[in-house]
């Protein structure tokens, strides 16, 4: 591996029985310079970066105000003193505080077409990019929208394929957006090009 890393770094977590992870098999694991973000049994906890100690929850899983019934793949804000977490049921955005896990906001997801975004990542504060599972033949693949749900721009799909019916499946919208650079980069399964 040393053509690929100078180091690799162990920093086992501290775990017990009131906060024990489970194995996934896409485990979500979300790190900065001060903390590491671990999901475990459908709730985010934050451990310390340099020792793997447990620091506190991440909000917490249930269906009241800031809390999140089906959790996503989370996603840290610009600055990185937040983390943005994605609920699919219902559709929205909700906010947390890296240094305390408590609730800030939470952010509604347009419907796109009767059918919520999936893939999303932040562009600013107050800006998103997402995208949705299609049948490959809808005009446009990727939505940036506000925090006020509204839609501000579209950009077109590119790669049209016809399927018979919608299905939640990898090859039919893109990967995670990746951010590098202030730029962000989007790649389809569909499609060679980023």
């Amino acid at each position: 591996m040393s053509e690929f890393f100078s180091s690799i770094e162990l920093i086992p977590l501290e775990t017990d029985e009131a906060f024990l992870l489970d194995a996934p098999l896409f485990p979500v694991v979300l790190m900065n310079e001060t903390v590491i973000i671990k999901q475990g049994n459908h709730q985010l906890f934050a451990f310390d970066r340099s020792t793997g100690k447990f620091l506190h929850p991440i909000g917490k899983r249930g269906q009241g105000p800031g809390e999140y019934n089906m959790p996503r793949t989370p996603f840290f804000s610009a600055d990185k003193s937040s983390v943005f977490v994605r609920d699919i049921s219902p559709s929205r955005i909700i906010e947390f505080d890296i240094n305390n896990g408590r609730h800030i906001r939470t952010i509604p997801v347009p419907d796109i077409e009767e059918r919520f975004l999936r893939i999303i990542a932040p562009v600013a504060d107050n800006l998103f990019i997402g995208t949705r599972t299609h049948t490959g033949n809808y005009k446009y693949m990727h939505h940036l929208f506000d925090d006020t749900d509204t839609i501000v721009k579209r950009f077109p799909n590119h790669v049209f394929f016809d399927m018979p019916r919608e299905r939640i499946h990898s090859f039919q919208h893109s990967l995670n957006h990746m951010r590098i650079d202030d730029r962000l980069y989007l790649k389809d399964f569909v499609n060679d090009t980023i």
